[in-house]
């Protein structure tokens, strides 16, 4: 018993499949599954470029193991916090800082999709001089308040860059921030840099070093939960960055005079963690009317690409017990038009034959049934003629009545004997 009821509290039930109009105006059908990304989708939607992610989505339902979607973006209803790391040592001057700054101006723009009051965005400059200081002091504010911190920036100077530092010390300071957000906030940390971890003598003390300080960081970062993007200009030790993004991070190589371009497309991508709730819209017309009416079904939905097929949810379809149900509302955007495959519709046969066959069904009921019920003894005549009976044993319903034969009715030629009397 102990087993069934936490099976039942740890069941969540699966969403329906809808049925949408593949265009505005459109007869053909086409399923919408909405889903919820988990960490191994998010990760694979951050991975593909622009074009395999418009044609990665699939599912399969009812036999059918290929149906190629098309994914919208639903409304974001949860917390999000941005926390930016730029790098301001010596080796930033000129067109990376520059770059840098208007790259991030551009990403800020593009979180205007998101809901305002429930994002918040910090930008902090580290170098190798007061890290900690800098880190724990930038405010998260709205992304149209971030912008002009940005400009506040301080130049570049003659710093050393502490990497490993500033990445551990900005994975603790989002990971507060998420603690103390109501609905349990998405967390996204994005370090901008052109030089591998290096500190020397005249920076702040106890700052990670070497392979011990790599491994710390990596802890840090771990154990925050946060997503990591990590932007590298010119040539650094990737493998050290990706030890230090870890599972759920990201990273990215950038040429060493980079171009506002070359530092937008990782933004952009790395944008895509906080995007997790869409709705894939699916034409169901190789399934055809008859294998969508017998029978329900789970819709799985993948997201493929570079030869790897990656799960991010289900729906389930039930056919309904009469016919299949009218569309929901029109498909976002357009999807093709399969003429003739129309579900929602109907059969004109069948939507004239189903309303007389129940018309039919009921009036066996009442005729048939109710007065067995309500009289057990005969029919709906019998039980009339019982209820005009006379006295006991005289009425129609009596043995002896029913003993008797009923006479013929008379010509009018007849002559009966009181009217022979009266001659």
């Amino acid at each position: 018993m102990i087993a069934v009821l936490l099976a039942l509290a740890a069941w969540q039930p699966v969403p329906p499949m809808r049925l949408v109009r593949c265009a505005a105006g459109s007869s053909a059908p086409c399923g919408a599954v909405d889903i919820r990304l988990g960490a191994a989708a998010t990760k694979r939607l951050v991975e593909l470029d622009s074009a395999a992610l418009d044609d990665g989505w699939r599912a399969s339902l009812l036999g059918a193991a290929d149906l190629a979607g098309v994914g919208r973006l639903a409304t974001a209803n949860g917390d999000y916090r941005i926390l930016v790391l730029l790098d301001v040592s010596g080796s930033m001057k000129g067109s990376k800082i520059g770059a840098a700054r208007l790259v991030l101006r551009q990403f800020l723009g593009a979180l205007d999709s998101l809901p305002t009051r429930s994002l918040r965005v910090a930008i902090a400059p580290f170098g190798s001089i007061d890290v900690a200081d800098r880190i724990e002091s930038a405010p998260f504010d709205s992304p149209d308040s971030a912008r002009f911190s940005i400009g506040a920036l301080p130049a570049p100077s003659r710093e050393n860059t502490a990497l490993f530092s500033a990445t551990a010390l900005g994975a603790r300071r989002l990971a507060t921030e998420i603690n103390q957000s109501a609905r349990g906030a998405t967390g996204l940390l994005v370090v901008i840099t052109d030089g591998d971890n290096d500190v020397a003598i005249g920076d702040d003390p106890d700052l990670l070093t070497g392979a011990d300080g790599l491994a710390e960081a990596a802890k840090a970062v771990s154990e925050s939960g946060v997503w990591v993007g990590i932007v590298g200009i010119g040539s650094l030790t990737r493998r050290s960055l990706e030890s230090l993004a870890g599972d759920r991070g990201f990273v990215y190589s950038v040429s060493a005079t980079p171009s506002a371009y070359d530092l937008n497309d990782p933004l952009t991508r790395l944008r895509r963690v906080l995007l997790d709730r869409w709705s894939i819209q699916l034409p169901l017309g190789s399934l055809g009317r008859a294998g969508m009416g017998r029978q329900w079904g789970i819709v799985a939905a993948e997201l493929t690409g570079n030869g790897a097929r990656t799960p991010v949810g289900s729906a389930v379809w039930r056919p309904p017990l009469v016919a299949l149900p009218a569309f929901s509302r029109p498909a976002a955007g357009s999807l093709p038009d399969l003429r003739g495959l129309a579900l929602a519709g109907g059969s004109t046969a069948l939507a004239i034959v189903l309303p007389i066959v129940f018309v039919a069904l009921v009036l066996v009921q009442v005729w048939v049934v109710l007065p067995r019920v309500l009289w057990p003894g005969g029919s709906a005549e019998a039980a009339g003629a019982a209820g005009l009976a006379g006295p006991a044993g005289s009425g129609p319903g009596s043995a002896a009545y029913r003993s008797h034969r009923e006479a013929p009715p008379r010509k009018p030629t007849e002559i009966t004997a009181d009217k022979g009397r009266r001659k």
